[in-house]
This record gives structure tokens, sequence and C-alpha cells, in this order.
């Protein structure tokens, strides 16, 4: 019976995501969007606009520092604020770091605090002729009015 229950309760979470990630599909632009996606926005033009800048410290402003923050690659799984910069340190130096956009953003709210974000990023680098493209996932908290970077698969 709990095991039951359990299901239950995950259909019903999948449901109320798939429905709240549809409706905010709707609206293409930052205007009408809810408060919560506008601050996400917010929060990966900054991220963007710091890397373009070359500025890893500053793009790092996007992830939490209070959480057990996740980095998930190829490469495996880098925990902690502190070893996920260094990681993007040692890849990527500067001036050769290129230029960053996101694009395709995709919000589950999954409760007041929380929300899973998915998207697509595009790194253009000098060297390259075609740029890396790729999907990511990011799950942010909420601290205070600022959402943050808890988990992040890219």
């Amino acid at each position: 019976m709990k095991k039951m229950k359990g299901r239950l309760f995950l259909v019903f979470v999948l449901s109320v995501s798939t429905t709240v990630s549809f409706a905010q599909r709707t609206s293409q632009s930052n205007e009408g969007q809810p408060k919560y996606q506008q601050r996400i926005l917010e929060n990966f033009e900054r991220q963007k606009n710091c890397w373009n800048a070359e500025d890893l410290d500053c793009y790092m402003n996007a992830y939490s520092k209070w959480d057990n923050l996740k980095a998930v690659t190829s490469n495996g799984v880098t925990t902690g604020y502190d070893d996920i910069l260094a990681r993007y340190i040692k890849h990527f130096p500067k001036g050769k770091m290129g230029e960053l956009s996101f694009h395709d953003f995709d919000f589950n709210l999954l409760s007041k605090r929380l929300c899973f974000v998915t998207g697509r990023f595009r790194l253009k680098l000098k060297d390259r002729n075609e740029p890396f493209d790729g999907w990511f996932s990011v799950i942010m908290k909420k601290h205070g009015k600022q959402w943050f970077i808890i988990t992040d698969h890219s």
C-alpha cells in the first residue's frame, strides 16, 4: 500500500510539473512571465555577460554557496563551489572562454523555493569553426529574492 501511495504521489507531482511547464512555455517574452521566471532569466543574463567578459568569479555568482552544490558533466560529478570554480578555471582560461549564449528555456516550478530549468547553450570559441551547442538542466533554489543553481547538468 505504501508503494502505491508513493507512486501515486510521484504521478501527481509529474502531472503538476508538466502542466505548470506547459502553461509557462506559452509566454515568450519576459513581460507577463511570473516573477520567478524573470529573476531566473536575469540570473542567466548576468551569467552570460560575466562569461563573455571572461570573469569566472562573476559567472559563479549564479551558483549557491550554501547548499551541497553539484555539477554533472560527461567527465563525472564535481561537488562544491570551490571545486567547480577550479574546474572552470582549468578548462576555460582567460583568452579561451569564447562567447556564451542561452536560449530555449523551460521552467518547472517544484515548490516556492525550487525550480527545475532546462535550456540550450551555445559556446563559440575563437579557435573552432563550429560552436558547442547543447542542452543543460539546472535545479535552482531561492535564497531571499535571488535564485541560485544548486545542481548543474550540462
